[in-house]
């Protein structure tokens, strides 16, 4: 107490069994003049009004528990939230569940102690925030936006992001999600700062269609969800995001899975905005699992993904169509992040990096990482300097170029300005040209067609059993899920046709035309369909005009009689039959 206060009441909460109450008031060294009085009055000890109740939340909903009551007459509690009574019937134990408070929204519960003859006092308030641990997101849905189904999901990512805690998921449906959507003006702002940011505890998946119930039935191969920076004018990039996302002062409990990152443009003001255009971490490692970071674009590091002292781990990552000055597709500065079975593909660097450039003390662990087609002045795949120490195993450094030295790999060396050199390990990996270390080879791996991104690793492959321990180089889902398949191999994917599969070419022949289709068709194809926004069908390309003609059929049936077929670019559909 400080100065003249006014009379107040305290409430006290006194443990169960014998205690002593003690009312002391001491004089501090503040002020060693004047007098000082303080009284204390209508001290009330009330054993009929419950204690403070404790409140935790799940999936929704509000568990409320108290220490139950003793007193002569007891006849039941009533649950007080927000001033009103929400029991229909006087509950006889001490502990209820609220099932239906707003969500996301904050609640204030009492509770009181019902007698013979009269009712306690409210007990004192306990506040919660409820909340779903699934809020969905649906670009396409018209229900009443609240985010705690399919049917009423939030529309923005952002506004899911915006009330997500620990703990929560959040499920996005296939859709394009923008990062500059503003809440306070509920309109898209197209600022550029603008960026979805992840949260420590919360996990976002994306590859929903909007129907399932549990995370085990999407399906992000075919439901697409995508975070794209092209805001504002669609048609241009000079108006897109700095950084789509960002995983600043973020841990492993951070997770991004199941998305498409692209058009993401790091052209700002400062050195922060013209790097990580896909994602932006700085003291962050947040954990991302299939993901695809295609076409971002900044001035400076990071095309796709910039790290400063921020250790990231990577499963089954795609980087592709990326570009920057250094690290066309990651920029590493005092970082070392954790990637498995990763793809860099046709990312592009100025300077040095074309796949990932690592500089200031970065030792990056790469287990089963794919770099192929990548460019760069120096390193092609990879650029090392400044006492940076790549440790990479079961990997592949195939058809990257560099115009001036090390189209694999770049280590520089201790330069005139004293920087330290850097070393790359690698073992049991296949490396263009050859590279010191256990088990490497200088062997083509033959990848079903470098030149369209299908890097399967085809029959005879020397990476087949030459890893580590037996096991292969390379190889992850996301390549074979970016493979090339004929559009008539659907059921399943196996580079065979079957006879059913055959079948349904010669309908879509029967038929005259054909067009997109649902995802219900299997092939993604209708007969007689009038949608031609889709990409053609495999079999209709001799001429392309959405019909599929009877030498087309013909084609079809060479791979259905040969057992099997597989991609090549030298054919005029882009696939020959096996021998």
């Amino acid at each position: 107490i400080s100065g003249e206060s006014d009379w107040y009441q305290e409430t006290v909460e006194i443990p169960e069994g014998e205690q002593v109450l003690r009312w002391v008031y001491a004089k501090d060294s503040n002020t060693l003049g004047g007098m000082d009085s303080a009284w204390i009055d209508q001290v009330v000890f009330d054993p009929k009004t419950p204690v403070t109740p404790e409140a935790s939340t799940s999936a929704g909903i509000v568990t409320l528990k108290w220490a139950p009551l003793s007193a002569e007459g007891l006849k039941g509690y009533n649950i007080w939230r927000d001033g009103e009574q929400i029991n229909a019937k006087l509950l006889s134990q001490a502990d209820y569940t609220d099932k239906n408070p707003e969500l996301w929204a904050m609640h204030c519960y009492s509770v009181t102690a019902v007698y013979d003859d009269e009712e306690s006092r409210l007990s004192n308030e306990v506040c919660i925030m409820p909340h779903s641990s699934v809020i969905f997101v649906n670009s396409e849905a018209k229900g009443a936006d609240k985010g705690d189904s399919w049917a009423d999901s939030f529309t923005e990512l952002q506004k899911a992001l915006s009330i997500a805690l620990p703990g929560d998921e959040i499920w996005v449906a296939a859709g394009t999600y923008t990062p500059d959507y503003d809440e306070s003006i509920g309109k898209h702002s197209g600022d550029r700062e603008a960026t979805f940011r992840l949260k420590n505890g919360v996990a976002i998946y994306g590859g929903f269609d909007g129907t399932e119930s549990s995370r085990e039935e999407r399906d992000y191969k075919i439901n697409v969800s995508v975070l794209s920076g092209n805001i504002g004018n669609k048609k241009k990039n000079s108006d897109n995001s700095y950084h789509i996302l960002t995983g600043s002062d973020t841990d492993s409990a951070a997770i991004l899975d199941g998305f498409t990152v692209s058009e993401g443009k790091g052209d700002g003001p400062s050195w922060m905005t013209r790097c990580g255009a896909g994602i932006f971490n700085e003291n962050g490692s947040p954990t991302l699992r299939h993901v695809v970071f295609s076409s971002n674009t900044v001035l400076y590091q990071g095309g796709a993904m910039y790290n400063q002292k921020s250790d990231p781990a990577l499963n089954d990552v795609l980087f592709s169509g990326n570009t920057a000055e250094s690290g066309g597709g990651m920029f590493n500065s005092s970082s070392s992040p954790l990637l498995t079975a990763v793809v860099f593909y046709d990312n592009r660097a100025d300077i040095s990096g074309g796949g990932m450039q690592n500089s200031d003390n970065s030792n990056p662990t790469l287990d089963r990482v794919t770099f192929a087609r990548n460019s760069a002045q120096y390193g092609g795949a990879t650029g090392n300097r400044e006492n940076s120490n790549p440790v990479a195993t079961n990997s592949i450094f195939w058809g990257n170029i560099a115009e001036t030295e090390g189209s694999q790999i770049y280590d520089a060396a201790i330069g005139a300005d004293l920087t330290i050199g850097s070393l790359s390990s690698v073992t049991y990996s296949i490396v263009e040209g050859g590279q010191e270390g256990a088990g490497n080879i200088d062997s083509d791996p033959l990848f079903a067609d470098m030149d369209k991104g299908d890097l399967r690793l085809m029959s005879g492959s020397p990476a087949s059993g030459a890893g580590k321990d037996g096991t292969d180089i390379g190889g992850s889902e996301i390549i074979e899920e970016n493979a090339l398949y004929h559009s008539a191999d659907f059921d399943p994917r196996d580079y065979r046709i079957s006879m059913t599969e055959l079948i349904r070419i010669i309908q879509l022949f029967n038929a005259g035309t054909y067009g997109c289709g649902e995802s219900g068709t299997g092939d993604g194809y209708a007969a007689s369909g009038n949608d031609k926004t889709c990409k053609p069908h495999s079999a209709d390309y001799a001429p392309q005009d959405w019909r599929i003609g009877l030498n087309e059929i013909l084609r079809v049936m060479q791979f259905y009689t040969a057992g099997a077929y597989h991609p090549d670019a030298a054919q005029d559909d882009g696939f020959a039959p096996d021998k």
